[in-house]
């Protein structure tokens, strides 16, 4: 794919669903998991998310994942922090509707 047609085709976040976003708008969502997906995969460039996910929900996990201050356990998809407490991450789409009119 060139370069034209790369900035030129939209992209959709696959946690919260916001469409038209272009290539450079687009951000890595890992290390979440494919569960939380709420959009298709691009057929070449696969996931990605927008600022605001990343900004919100990707970057903090990051963070917590490498300081220790949360473990993932990729069979269950689940997050637990040092006390133990399990967590289970659903689709930004159900916990934040209209979340892709504010992007």
């Amino acid at each position: 794919m060139r370069n034209e047609e790369i900035e030129e085709e939209t992209y959709v976040c696959c946690l919260c669903g916001v469409d038209g976003l272009t290539f450079v708008q687009t951000r890595n969502p890992a290390p979440v998991p494919t569960g939380m997906y709420v959009a298709e995969p691009h057929e070449e460039f696969g996931y990605s998310c927008c600022g605001e996910c990343d900004r919100d929900l990707v970057l903090p996990l990051r963070l917590a994942l490498i300081t220790g201050r949360m473990n993932y356990d990729p069979d269950e998809e689940t997050f637990s922090d040092q006390d133990g407490n399990c967590f289970i991450l659903k689709p930004l789409g159900e916990l934040l509707p209209g979340r892709e009119e504010s992007v």
